[in-house]
């Protein structure tokens, strides 16, 4: 989703405040020789009248499935070099939109991205490409839709959709373009989603900003929406962000986007306490304003915390560290149902 009175992909925190450097997902640091000509000659052979604007679905059909270095490199160089590209891709917002959701732009915005939607996958090995291919796939928090198109060289985009609490975000997707089902939804559930209707579900950086309330509202939102053995993919914070906060609190100069997560855990020993006794840990200091006040902040969720909570709804619950992935600078909740 997206920032406002709504849940969303928005960081008002850089990605990476005070973190651990991250590293890119396998293949993503920059593009092989001979990329270029492999997409010329994927764009000649699609059919005449699938050349011009309309035509990405076309052309992602066309796309061997899962070659991310090749996707990336269209999404990035290529339609900055590319004519034919940018006629037939959905319209990036400009960097500056980009930054306000996470402070990064262009390849870097994407491949966090990447590097998200490979953690997740690895974590289901089973979902070869076929499989993925025809796997039903909701973007929770799609924003200005850069997951949704991380995604979109594996799964085919009738059955992903996104959704958002934003207006603008879900009508930004559409005027640019992006060839998936949007969906607007409210700030607490109910969705008009069907129940059971998804595969799998993917939210990069909104559980990591949800007061418990809303978080625990949206788990069960999750629940309902995912056929049994579905799996959801969420995001946040991990322990070590309340020092990343203190640290970028002392850290001089604070660059207005990363104002709210300086403020955030200003009583880091209580933090830290509230954390390590397997409670919910969240300040809303972060919110900024545009109605999230109350809600939407900086949230640290422990695994024991989620498999206490949420484990009479899934049948399985894990989670990978940012210090195992090494790709983002959050955790990864792992929610089987």
């Amino acid at each position: 989703m997206a920032e406002s009175d709504e849940i969303s992909e928005t960081d008002q925190a850089p990605e990476g405040s005070e973190a651990p450097k991250t590293e890119s997902a396998p293949g993503l640091d920059s593009p092989p020789v001979g990329i270029q000509e492999r997409v010329d000659a994927l764009l000649e052979r699609l059919e005449p009248a699938d050349r011009g604007t309309g035509s990405c679905v076309a052309l992602l059909r066309s796309l061997p499935r899962g070659d991310d270095e090749l996707w990336l490199w269209c999404l990035t160089e290529g339609v900055a070099s590319s004519e034919r590209l940018r006629a037939i891709l959905p319209e990036l917002p400009p960097p500056a939109i980009q930054e306000r959701y996470t402070a990064l732009s262009g390849r870097d915005t994407f491949r966090q991205a990447f590097g998200f939607k490979q953690t997740c996958l690895e974590q289901a090995p089973e979902l070869d490409a076929a499989t993925l291919d025809h796997a039903r796939v909701l973007d929770f928090g799609c924003g200005w839709g850069r997951i949704s198109l991380a995604l979109l060289n594996q799964v085919d985009p009738e059955r992903l959709s996104g959704a958002d609490v934003l207006a603008e975000a879900i009508a930004d997707c559409r005027e640019r373009g992006m060839p998936i089902r949007l969906e607007q939804i409210e700030p607490l559930p109910p969705t008009v989603l069907d129940s059971g209707s998804f595969d799998l579900v993917l939210s990069y950086s909104v559980f990591s900003h949800l007061a418990e309330r809303h978080f625990l509202a949206w788990m069960n939102e999750m629940y309902r929406l995912l056929r049994p053995g579905g799996r959801a993919f969420v995001t946040t914070r991990p322990r070590e962000a309340i020092q990343w906060f203190e640290d970028l609190r002392h850290s001089g100069e604070i660059a207005d986007y990363a104002r709210g997560a300086a403020s955030s855990f200003e009583d880091a020993e209580a933090a830290f306490a509230t954390y390590d006794a397997g409670e919910f840990c969240f300040d809303p200091a972060g919110s900024g304003g545009d109605g999230l006040v109350g809600f939407y902040g900086e949230a640290c969720v422990s695994l024991e915390y989620a498999r206490r909570q949420l484990g009479s709804l899934f049948s399985h619950i894990d989670m990978v560290r940012f210090d195992q992935h090494h790709r983002f600078d959050q955790n990864l909740l792992v929610l089987t149902r």
